[in-house]
């Protein structure tokens, strides 16, 4: 009745459509497990959804645990001005309408409520103190974690068994803190071996069973194209980032097709999403329409 009356709202929901269609939202007690190969889109993903949440208002915590703190920043402005991201790396080569967009997107992004906080192969114990102190002073929405195979508990333990560890406390961080919890998670190689465009299981998961049994939801994100796409996919599709004015194909493709498979869902739907376009270049992520790829 609440949901109803609008006097209680959902904890947390997706910015890309596609996914809000297919999930509808995220329970506050939740723990979710996005997991995808090196270089499919996962961290890219929680970026985009950190951002976009930040940018409703809503805080969020990201734990960041491979990258420099200076890619996220990179990323913001790249996705808010949209301007290449690899341009921010050398600002000269960026032109005077881009910079001009770039200066414009930094005063929007001013203040919004997004912490990074980055550690070295932390203890899961020490993620889930700062979690709470940032629920408690910041009020946060959504927890990010990325990714939850650099969380190392005790030396010369079963990795296993580590991660055991690790996702079950998750898991009771979560319903404690009242506040969703988004883990970025490794594939293991197998799915390489059943090719690139076949649709992930959740046996995929890398040093999985726990991983597994503690989520609620398990979101796999996959690319549509082979790796690297072929010229066919690639001309087979209505993405004008990946042509120059002559109409011919980049060398470094720019937008991909890719979907989100959610293998588990304990308390709504599985299935998959319609295609996304991933703008790898900017780091954002749109809903496609029917016919927008072949």
């Amino acid at each position: 009745q609440g949901m109803r009356s609008g006097s209680i709202t959902p904890a947390w929901v997706p910015p890309i459509g596609a996914l809000k269609d297919l999930i509808d939202y995220v329970d506050r007690t939740e723990m979710v497990i996005l997991a995808g190969r090196p270089g499919e889109g996962k961290s890219s993903a929680l970026r985009f959804d950190a951002l976009e949440t930040a940018k409703r208002g809503e805080h969020v915590t990201t734990f960041n645990l491979e990258n420099d703190e200076l890619e996220y920043a990179k990323f913001a402005l790249a996705a808010e001005a949209n301007v290449d991201s690899s341009k921010l790396k050398n600002p000269r080569q960026l032109s005077n309408t881009e910079a001009d967009r770039i200066l414009e997107a930094k005063e929007r992004l001013n203040g919004i409520p997004w912490k990074v906080i980055t550690l070295s192969s932390p203890k899961v114990g020490k993620i889930i103190n700062l979690a709470r102190k940032s629920v408690a002073e910041n009020h946060s929405k959504l927890i990010q974690l990325d990714y939850l195979q650099l969380i190392r508990n005790s030396v010369g333990t079963n990795r296993v068994e580590d991660l055991a560890e690790t996702t079950g406390l998750l898991r009771g961080a979560a319903l404690k803190l009242k506040v969703p919890i988004i883990a970025a998670c490794q594939l293991s190689r197998a799915i390489e071996y059943r090719g690139d465009v076949s649709p992930p299981q959740l046996s995929d998961l890398r040093e999985s069973g726990s991983i597994e049994q503690d989520a609620t939801q398990v979101w796999f994100i996959r690319s549509m194209w082979h790796n690297p796409p072929n010229p066919a996919e690639v001309a087979g599709t209505r993405f004008p980032e990946n042509f120059d004015r002559g109409g011919s194909i980049l060398p470094a493709i720019r937008a991909i097709p890719v979907q989100i498979h959610v293998r588990k869902n304990r308390n709504g739907p599985i299935g998959k999403t319609t295609p996304i376009k991933w703008r790898k270049d900017i780091g954002v992520f749109q809903s496609l329409r029917p016919g927008d790829i072949q």
